[in-house]
This record gives C-alpha cells, structure tokens and sequence, in this order.
C-alpha cells in the first residue's frame, strides 16, 4: 500500500513550488500537469521472433520507445541501449541503437556463440534518460538458449522421423493436497475496510516457491460457523471476493483439503476508514467513495492514467456516501489511479482499475491460404482500422513461427509489458495471459482487476512524486547521438587541466571537420553523430598562445569514455508450466535439424580449410569473430593467413586466388575474381565482399594487401543463400588483422581513434523458392518469417509474402506494433501446413 504523506511535509514542499495560492486539489492536478510536460518517463519495449534458441541462431528484435505517459513518440532519447545478460548476470552482449525521430523503433539482432552456456537470458533495454529512475523501470523479458552441445545426437534411426510436437494441458493445480505450502492474503479494496458497508476484496493463493494455486474456500466470522461468501482463485492464483464486515470482528477463510482444513485471519476492520470502490462496466466507471464516521465534505478525488489527470472533483456534499458514474470511452487503455484526499491534500486510500479501450483498433490478418503445402509462396495482408479515433500511420513487426514450439499466449507482448507490467509493481510473470483474446472477455477482465487488487502502483507514489519534482530530475540528459568526448591536459600532467582549442576530423565516409574550445577543466564533447559503420578520426588539440608557437603543441589529449554500468534485476520466473511444454517441443525441432545438417552437410558439402603458414590463430577465435560481424554459419572454404613467406608481394586478390573453385583473371591493380558455378541472372559477375561484415565493392578490395589480412571465408551455393540475391554469385567475406586504429597519441596533441557506430541491424533471411526451386536442403525453421519495420497506412491493406518450409502443422502470425497516435497493435492468426 502507498506511504501515506503527512499534511505538513506536503503542504511545506507545495508552496515551495509555487502552487500555495491555489486549492489543495488544483495544486495536485498542476504537479501533474507539470510532470507530464517537463519530466515524462520513456517506456522500451523489444519483439523478438520467439523466446526459445539454440547456440548459432540470431535473436531477431524490434525496439520500440516511447513516452512512457501518452505512448506516443518520445521527444527526448534517440539512442537505446540494448543487453543480454547470462544466467551468472554477466553481460554478454551490449550495444547501442539509434532511433530516428519519425520511428518508434528500429531493427536489431543478436548472433547466440557457440561457447554460450544453457540457461535463462535476461534481455534489457534502456536509455541513458531512465537512469533518472529505479532499474525496475527498464525492459526486461527472458530468453532461454540451449547451447548446441548439450542437444541429444538423434540415432540414425531417427533421421526420418519428423518429431511430433504436442502440448499438455496446463499442469497448474486445480484439486490439490495442500499440505503446509499454502499461502493467501486477502487485500482491501483501496488498502482499507470500511465496516457496515460491502467491501470487496482480492485474493492471491501461492505454495512457498510463489506459484498460484487454484483454490477454492469460504467467509466466516471466527467462532461462527455460517458461510458469508464463497470464493475461488484461477490463474496465477488470483481472485476477489466480497462481504460485509463488522468493525472489530475477526473472520476467517477456510480452505478444506484432502488432508484437513486450514485457516487464514482476514485483516480486521477498524472502527472508521474511508475506502474507494469501483465497479468496472463496459463504458463506463461506477465509483463509491465511502466514510464509517467523517463526512467527506470538502474532500477530493483525482484520476490519473500513468500521471496523465483524466478526473478530478471536489466533494460539496455533506455525505459519508458518494456515488460518481464516469465514462471512459474517450480514456485511453491502461491502468487508471484513483486517490482520495482530505480537504487538507493527505491522500488517504488509492484504487486501481484497468480500462480497456483496445477494442477501437481492430487489426485482421489474412493469408492468401490457409492450409498450405510445403514450400509454397503465401500472400500476407495485414489492415489495421480504427472505430473512433482519427489515425493516420502504425509501425509494426511481424513473426510467423511454428505454433506447437513458440508460446504466444504465455510470452510477452507489446500490450501486456506497455499497458502492465510496466507500470506495476512487482513484476508479472506471463502477464500475456490477461491479454490473450482467447480467454472470454469477462474472464480476462476478472484476472486482471483481482490484479490490480493486489499489486501496487509503481511509476511514482504521491510522496515520491513531489520529492523528484523538488530535486533536479534530470541528472542524466536523453541522448540524442553520438557523442566524442575527452579532455586535455599539460603535457605529461594528466591530472591537471588545461584551456585548448580542439579539432575534429572524420577520415573516412562523408568528411567531417569541427573546431571548439575546451572549458576551463579541460573538457571538450562534440557531437550528436548519427554513425552507422566505424569511422576512422583523428584529434587535435594545442594551447592558443599567439607568442609562443613553441608552446602550442605542449598538451596532450585523451578520449572520455562513459561506460553505462546499472544493476542487474532478477527477472521474474515463470509461473505457467505450460511454457515448459513448448520448450520441449522447441528443443525436439533443433535436435532434429542439427541430426539433418550434420547428414546433409557431411554427405553433400564438403567444408574446405585452407591454412596458409603457421597456424597461430585459434579456431575459436575466428568463430567469434564471424559471430560477431556477420550472419553466415560455416563457409564453404576459409583462408587463415599467418606469417605466409613472401606475403607482403601478395595482393588480396592473388591470396583468395587460390582457393578452390575461385578463378583470377586480369593484372594488378585490375585483378578479377569469379566463384565458379554461380548464378546467370544477376547483372554484374562479382561475388559479393565483406570486409569485417560490411558490404564493399570490388574497386575498395583491390587497394588492400595480403599482409593486412588475418583470414579469408569464401562462401558458394547454398553457404551464400542467406544473402539472396546479393550473394547469388558467391561471398567473400575478408576479416583485417587490424579493423580500425587504436586510442593512442601519435603525438603531442594529435589523437587517433575509430568512433564506434550504432549497431546496424542484419537482414533476416527467408529463402525464395520461386528462384531457388531445386534447393535440396531441409528447411525446418522455426522462425519462417521475420519483418521488423513495416510501416501501415490506416485502413490500407498492407501486402507482404513468404514461403512455407519442410516443417508441417499448425503456425502462427504475430503482429505487433503501435499507432503514430499512442494505440497499441497486437494480433495473432494461424494457417496449417501439411
């Protein structure tokens, strides 16, 4: 329950804001008022294709940020910090991403390594603006992964035997023992009992790990053996009740079991209280605030929805009973807080209610078939409308996957994190369940206000919120880009501070030149840069004396790098055992896969490894640095060069020359090099080249040396598939022993450095059997389909296309997203494959 503020700490710190020629209610609606425009939260969210990996496969994402009030698009961050935290809470992987003004998002991936262990992954999102706040304000959602190596090898029996995928029933006890392990609180509509009236209640049922139980019992007053009320509990041992309660009096649930019956003290209502209660209807709010002994003259009420103020009203009537209709069709969905007040401005009882206002946004998703054949190309339509709201744009991400092996209704999604979890305290585990359109409407509604009967609000308490908006809140400014940041200092005084003008020059890309002076403790930022490859750049900084050009070169200059380190939350377990039953089936899948690459591979592709010279390189060091850099797995023939004899008379191309099934033409510098037995129908005959996993053309290869090399993968046919149409004519992939230049001085006053880029996201592959109709190998991937950025123009019918794999039964389209007004998408429909 909220800390309730004392009348003189409130009243002190509101007329230090200014508000003291005002009524206590009015000042109230204007901290909110203020805090929505000056210091609105920002919300992250990330879709992923699915929950379940294996080591080698790619996390497919789509982040979304937001204002954390309206939902619409933040006007402050435009950077998102991104990690996967391992079971030990080690980061993993960490990068930043940078969010256009025009999007809510952008696109990502994160490549699983081999060496990752077994286990639950934290993913978390962020921006340097929630640092502001507590932790608890970032995104987080498991991902489990299951290293390759710890897959059971399939007898060769089994090899042509497609893995039946079924799902249990949920294991959640319903008729249970109970023996000792059997916990139940019971919480007071708004925090407090008001005798003599009806007062509802939620109830929670847990065994001793936290797991709900379903459970059934009964009212009575201790001592006295007739029924008041019955109850019950569902899903994550959740439920309410209600009765009406005697000041003073003691009464007792009673939960009978097979081995005997246990009781629960209920709390004891006191001789006076005020309470609010709510009856949720489908457009509207029945509100009752109640008195056991003061009248509620002068007292107020205010409703907010995530700080945003939808109600407030003074209380003119000399009542201890007060009845309020609101309607809320014009609300916006999400959790609306209700506070009572005294006539002083002491907040005395608080309910939650959730107000679903969703249903305006119908998204239908449509599939040119829906039972298909193997490998066939289906259509994808995708409309989104609304009933009463003027919306002209939605942003949304599409996954379509094997519905037997991913679960949607237990996973998280856009809805249940931005219009829940997010904003309660104490994190819901498989919060998806009280969105999920299978349930009956009614049912999802019980869930979720016995829900809210039991969790607290968590985005700010009264208290809280007058004491941020006192302080200097924004401690940590949005980032916008970016930044190159440093100091300079006298020359081999680096403790000591020194006035200097700098520069600025990006070497490579579009040029980039900038001058600016430092501050007086040496300090110097420039920037925001939106970079997306690694840039070489060089600094330069001397000491402006006109007198002495001598003494301008004595200062030396040193990058600042601002590491983001925060704690690591525990995610929340799951409580719905029927995740474990996808799981299973997930694991049945790649187990399976892996048995038909080794076969296929080993049989078909023959790998080749070319090793030039002394071998000094560790394998397990390439492998991480391909993970890393790019999306292929293995290649079809990998060049490692270590100290070859005559190398430095070596271009590129005369090392890559030799490899088998590659053919060199022409004189330096105009060398030309073919992929035998490529693709016909592409325009030009070049192979595709990365250099460190970016995209490069003939012309910059030709200019580097072999000696600047550390390995060389060559990839041919079904290896180079993942690119399409660009990799048609094969891939060469060349990885430098050097990327980029070190942060060192070259000397006095000048700085080199490479400035690290956002992450640039890879291209989800999906294979085009129209083109690539004789392709032997087996596709059984669980992830058929992956789109991150779709944009949508209301009530337009939005056309996409995918081909079905090797893997028959049941899958699913999930879609979700959000509109450029604030409203959030989430669909699912199904198609089969036989």
């Amino acid at each position: 329950m909220m800390k309730l503020l004392r009348f003189s700490f409130l009243f002190a710190i509101l007329i230090c804001l200014g508000f003291s020629s005002n009524s206590p209610m009015d000042r109230f609606v204007l901290l909110l008022e203020e805090m929505e425009t000056s210091f609105a939260p920002e919300k992250a969210y990330i879709h992923t294709d699915k929950p379940f990996y294996t080591s080698g496969e790619t996390i497919w994402l789509k982040s979304y940020l937001i204002n954390g009030i309206t939902h619409k698009k933040t006007s402050k961050s435009n950077v998102l910090h991104i990690e996967l935290i391992n079971p030990q809470d080690s980061i993993v992987f960490k990068d930043k991403f940078y969010i256009d003004d025009k999007k809510f998002g952008t696109a990502g991936d994160i490549k699983i390594k081999k060496d990752w262990e077994s286990g639950t992954y934290q993913l978390r999102a962020f921006t340097r603006y929630m640092l502001n706040n507590s932790t608890e304000y970032f995104f987080r959602k498991n991902i489990r992964i299951k290293k390759q190596n710890d897959l059971k090898t399939l007898d060769l029996n089994e090899i042509n035997k497609v893995p039946e995928l079924t799902i249990s029933q949920n294991s959640n006890q319903k008729d249970s023992t109970f023996p000792k392990d059997l916990n139940i609180h019971f919480y007071p509509e708004s925090g407090e009992i008001v005798p003599k009236i009806p007062n509802k209640f939620g109830i929670k049922a847990t065994d001793n790990h936290g797991k709900g139980l379903y459970i059934t019992g009964a009212i009575k007053e201790k001592g006295v053996n007739e029924i008041l009320t019955m109850f019950r509990t569902f899903d994550f041992g959740l439920g309410m009740t209600s009765f009406t309660p005697k000041s003073g009096v003691i009464y007792i649930a009673e939960v009978s079991t097979k081995t005997g019956t246990l009781e629960f003290e209920l709390p004891v209502a006191p001789d006076h209280n005020q309470n609010i209660s709510i009856q949720s209807e489908d457009d509207h709010l029945n509100l009752k605030i109640n008195s056991s002994t003061t009248s509620l003259l002068n007292h107020f009420i205010i409703g907010h929805l995530r700080g945003k103020v939808f109600f407030s009203k003074m209380i003119s009537e000399n009542k201890k009973n007060i009845e309020i209709q609101l309607q809320t069709t014009k609300i916006s969905s999400g959790i609306a807080h209700f506070t009572l007040f005294t006539p002083n401005g002491n907040p005395v009882c608080e309910r939650l209610t959730f107000i679903d206002n969703e249903s305006n946004l119908n998204c239908s998703i449509s599939v040119s078939k829906k039972i298909a054949t193997k490998r066939e190309r289906l259509n994808l339509n995708v409309n989104i409308n609304s009933r009463n709201k003027k919306i002209k744009n939605a942003n949304v991400s599409i996954a379509i996957t094997q519905k037997n092996a991913i679960p949607l209704s237990t996973n998280e999604n856009i809805k249940s994190w931005l219009l829940l979890n997010s904003d309660l305290r104490g994190q819901v585990a498989n919060a998806a369940i009280f969105f999920d359109l299978k349930k009956p409407k009614a049912q999802r509604k019980h869930l979720l206000e016995s829900l809210l009967l039991t969790h607290g609000w968590r985005r700010f308490t009264w208290d809280n919120a007058l004491k941020d908006f006192y302080k200097n809140r924004q401690e940590q400014k949005p980032e916008k880009g970016i930044y190159i940041k440093g100091y300079t200092t006298p020359i081999n005084q680096p403790h000591k501070a020194q006035f200097a003008l700098t520069k600025i020059q990006f070497l490579e890309g579009n040029f980039y030149s900038s001058k600016k002076f430092t501050d007086k403790t040496g300090y110097f930022e420039y920037g925001p840069f939106v970079i997306y490859d690694s840039v070489k750049a060089v600094l330069n900084a001397e000491i402006t004396d006109f007198k002495n050009s001598e003494k301008k070169k004595n200062v030396d200059i040193y990058l600042k790098e601002e590491l983001i380190t925060t704690k690591i939350d525990p995610t929340p377990k799951s409580q719905i055992d029927i995740d474990n039953n996808y799981y299973n089936n997930y694991i049945k899948i790649q187990e399976y896969i892996g048995q038909l690459e080794f076969t296929f591979n080993g049989v078909n592709q023959l790998k080749e490894l070319i090793i030039s010279g002394k071998k000094k390189i560790k394998i397990n060091s390439i492998d991480d640095i391909v993970s890393k850099l790019s999306i292929y797995g293995e290649p079809s023939n990998r060049i490692v060069v270590d100290s070859l004899p005559g190398i430095d008379g070596l271009s590129i191309f005369d090392l890559i020359g030799r490899t088998p099934g590659v053919t060199l033409s022409g004189n330096y510098p105009d060398q030309i090099l073919k992929i035998r037995g490529q693709s016909t129908f592409v325009a030009s005959s070049d192979p595709l080249f990365l250099i460190d996993g970016v995209r490069v053309d003939r012309n910059f290869v030709s200019g580097i040396n072999a000696s600047e090399v550390s390995f060389v993968d060559v990839l041919k046919g079904n290896d180079a598939a993942i690119f399409g149409v660009e990799g048609a004519n094969g891939v060469i992939a060349i990885y430098l022993i050097e990327p980029g230049l070190s942060k060192k001085q070259k000397a006095k006053g000048v700085l080199s450095f490479t400035a690290n880029p956002f992450y640039k996201a890879k291209e989800f592959f999906s294979p085009d059997y129209f083109k690539d109709a004789s392709n032997p190998k087996p596709d059984f991937r669980t992830t058929l389909y992956w789109n991150p950025d779709i944009d949508i123009t209301i009530d337009k019918t939005q056309n996409n296309y995918f081909y079905t794999g090797d893997q028959t039964g049941k899958f699913q389209i999930e879609i979700q997203g959000i509109t450029d007004d604030g409203e959030l998408i989430y669909a699912v429909e199904e198609f089969e494959v036989y």
